[in-house]
Order: C-alpha cells, then sequence, then structure tokens
C-alpha cells in the first residue's frame, strides 16, 4: 500500500524534464536493413492500392499518405466512434503525469486535407523484414512464432523456448461466468533500450478469446506503445495495434498483424494513428508522461481510444460468434519483450524503463499502469481492476508489483509496477 505523504509527488521533475525526441531518429544499421523482395513487392503493392490523396512527411521525416476516411469501408458507412466520457483519474493537476503526444499532434505542418486520415507509410528500404509477407506481418517477425504463455497461472518459471517473457497482470473469464468487453488504464511511456531489429519491447492491453487448453488464444485485439527496430526502422517508440482471428498462426488481410500492414483496422483519428510515433517519453527520476489507452466493444466494433479520442477500430465481424465477435475471455496488461535465440546470451531489452519495480520512488522509476479498469457489461459498465493472475516469466530479468490494495485517497487505483534490464548479473 503506497503512503499518503507518496501520492502527490509525481509530477514533480527534479530538475529532468521529459524526453523529447528533437532530432529525427537514426535509421536501422545498414547492416540491418534487410528486406526480401516479397516483402518489398508486397508493401509498394498495397500502397498503391489505398488511393493515396496526399503525402505528407514530419519534421522527424517519417512518411504519412493520407486516404479518404470513407474508402476503408463498402458504402463508405465508417462506424460512429462510443460517447467521449471522462477516464477514472482523480490526480490533480499537480499531481499528474504529463500527455504523450503524437508526432502529428507536434507537427501540424504534415496534416494532409480534411476528410482524410492518415497511414504511416513503412518504407521497405529503412526495415527489416528478411524472409516472407508471412513472417513480415506475424507477431514476432517469424510465421508460426507462438507466444510462450497467455493465461496460465502461475506463469512458467522460464520460456519454453520461444523467447517470450512477460510480466503480466489478467483477468479470465471463469466457466459459466460472463465475458468481458474491454480494459482502460493510464500508461507511462519510455523508450526502453532495443538494439536488436528481430527483438522488441511492449506494452499492452490485450483482449482475448481461447476455446481450448492451450496456452495460445484464437483471437486477439492489441494495443498499447513498443520499440520494435525490424517493424518501423529506427527504435523509437510508437503506438501499435494487433489483432490475430487465427491464434496466430495465418497472417494477411482479415487474419491477422501489426497497424494497417493488412486489412482489418478502419482508421478514424487524423492525429493518432497506429505507427506514429510518441513524444516525449519519460526519464528516470523525472517527469513522467503516460498514454490513455481504452478498448471496448461497441456496437459490434472493438473500438481502441487514445487519450481523449477513439483512433479506429477492429469490426467485431471479423472474428468468431463465439469468440471475439461477441465478448472477451480475458483481460491483459503487462510489459513483454521477446528474445531471438539465435543470437547468443540473454537478450538485452529492456522491458519499461529497464529498472525493476521497487515500493522506493517506483513512481518515477519504473513502468507503470494505473487507474486499471475492465468492462464488465456490453452497455459499457466498467468497474476496478483486480486480479490473483499477477507475475513474471522469469522475474530475475523481468518482475512486476500489483497494488490492488490502494490507500483510501489514492487517487491511482488499480496499479501495477513492472520492467527490468534482461540480461544482466542475475539474468543470464
Amino acid at each position: 500500500m503506497i503512503a499518503d505523504e507518496e501520492v502527490c509527488v509525481l509530477g514533480e521533475s527534479n530538475g529532468e524534464p521529459a524526453l523529447t525526441l528533437e532530432s529525427s531518429p537514426p535509421p536501422l544499421d545498414p547492416a540491418d536493413r534487410i528486406v526480401s523482395q516479397e516483402v518489398r513487392e508486397y508493401l509498394e503493392s498495397r500502397r498503391q492500392q489505398r488511393g493515396v490523396v496526399a503525402t505528407t512527411v514530419t519534421k522527424w521525416g517519417h512518411v504519412y499518405d493520407w486516404i479518404d476516411i470513407n474508402s476503408q469501408v463498402p458504402g463508405g458507412d465508417v462506424g460512429t466512434p462510443p460517447p467521449i466520457d471522462a477516464p477514472s483519474d482523480a490526480s490533480t493537476a499537480d499531481c499528474a503525469p504529463m500527455a504523450v503526444r503524437s508526432e502529428l499532434e507536434e507537427d501540424p505542418e504534415a496534416m494532409g486535407p480534411p476528410g482524410t486520415v492518415p497511414v504511416l507509410w513503412v518504407d521497405p528500404d529503412l526495415i527489416h523484414a528478411p524472409g516472407t509477407v508471412a513472417d513480415f506481418l506475424s507477431r514476432y517477425g517469424i510465421e508460426g512464432e507462438l507466444p510462450s504463455y497467455w493465461m496460465d497461472v502461475p506463469p512458467p518459471v522460464a520460456p519454453d523456448g520461444h523467447g517470450h517473457y512477460y510480466a503480466k497482470a489478467g483477468l479470465k473469464k471463469v466457466a459459466g461466468g460472463a465475458g468481458y468487453y474491454g480494459g482502460e488504464g493510464y500508461f507511462n511511456v519510455w523508450n526502453p533500450f532495443s538494439m536488436v531489429p528481430s527483438e522488441q519491447s511492449t506494452v499492452e492491453v490485450a483482449l482475448a478469446y481461447k476455446k481450448d487448453s492451450s496456452n495460445v488464444p484464437d483471437e486477439t485485439v492489441e494495443a498499447g506503445w513498443h520499440v520494435n527496430g525490424g517493424l518501423n526502422g529506427d527504435f523509437t517508440t510508437r503506438f501499435f495495434v494487433y489483432y490475430t482471428t487465427t491464434r496466430y498462426a495465418q497472417q494477411g488481410d482479415f487474419r491477422g498483424g501489426y497497424n494497417l500492414n493488412q486489412a482489418g483496422w478502419v482508421q478514424v483519428s487524423r492525429t493518432i494513428t497506429p505507427g506514429v510515433m510518441l513524444t516525449p517519453t519519460s526519464v528516470l527520476g523525472g517527469k513522467q508522461v503516460e498514454m490513455y489507452l481504452r478498448v471496448e466493444l461497441h456496437q459490434g466494433k472493438w473500438w481502441v481510444r487514445v487519450k481523449d479520442e477513439f483512433v479506429g477500430y477492429y469490426p467485431a465481424s471479423m472474428f468468431t460468434q463465439d469468440g471475439l465477435g461477441t465478448e472477451s475471455m480475458s483481460v491483459s496488461f503487462y510489459g513483454e519483450t521477446n528474445d531471438d535465440l539465435t543470437i547468443p546470451g540473454m537478450t538485452e531489452n529492456d522491458m519499461g524503463s529497464g529498472q525493476f519495480p521497487t515500493v522506493e520512488g517506483w513512481r518515477r522509476q519504473v513502468a507503470f499502469m494505473r487507474n486499471l479498469q475492465y468492462q464488465w457489461s456490453p452497455d459499457g459498465d466498467r468497474t476496478k481492476f483486480y486480479t490473483d493472475r499477477v507475475g513474471p516469466t522469469k522475474k530475475e530479468c523481468y518482475d512486476i508489483i500489483a497494488n490492488f490494495s490502494f490507500a483510501p485517497n489514492d487517487p491511482w487505483q488499480s496499479q501495477i509496477y513492472f520492467g527490468g534490464p534482461g540480461r544482466s548479473a542475475g539474468c543470464q
């Protein structure tokens, strides 16, 4: 439980402002910028099919194609977002972290014409995608690579060979019980150390449905922030969405993949889009930057909200009616890294800030998620997130602490703290 006097210290910067990226981020090392001809032709073909109205470049050098918002769905029938309500946050202006911004919000000159929405151009000359299109679209850059666990309690002591590490809190539907319709919270945003394009560091909320006793879900909707050099061509922090309808087994249009690299996602916002760079980011011992994130099922669509606007949605009709077509079986909040097992030694990827969660100074040192809630009815009713399903894959490398028994005057309410440095003296 957090002591009363610790509740209101977060907004103080201790002289360390948030980390704003002023110049263009360096791309991958030329030796790592490898792309197959199959992936190159796929990306260029998708761009030609979009019906691009305009193209702009941000001051950071990222290219955005602007498409007619109504061109994304048959008949131009783009869904209407849920009402914007006030999220659960009793923090005062002096105590609250600052809200993250997208590079399009920071650079209004890069905005496209009215009636259009942005799509990040994934330049094949900058990314690391040496395999097939299925590899490129897959969750980890290798077709058939599956998460090592999703819902098992307790989590495994070590990865099962896939090299995936989690620090996770998950809420699972009980047999005969009601499902879930959304999850939300405030996530602080970092730029974790990562240097291998075939690895990544991720923080996300995931809604999933699993139909048998295996550890892998059949269908997911996932959203958060990550550093993924292979997918994005640099190691900046970016907003992402991901889905699978095929248990991660197949990728492509209406099957699964990241962002707008395949059909499925419908973009609505003009300032935040999957793949967009986030700025500024939090600093150790200093100012914290966070993103309010919500995923919710509303009128047959899985909507994703960032801050005070809905970014876009996945049509629930893409999923099965005994799955995410109607409800979720689980709501999970977590950090994740993956280790390329072809490279000797444990990954050095940071999770979150790269610091282990501890009680002392945790609100300015480690990755956190606060004011966590889940939606328990299709009408939008929500309640505080609580679960006893909390744990890391390998606590010597990454760990997690949950605080669901908060002080009555603690405005952060349901909260988790997580992260770690990966390879270290205690993690080999």
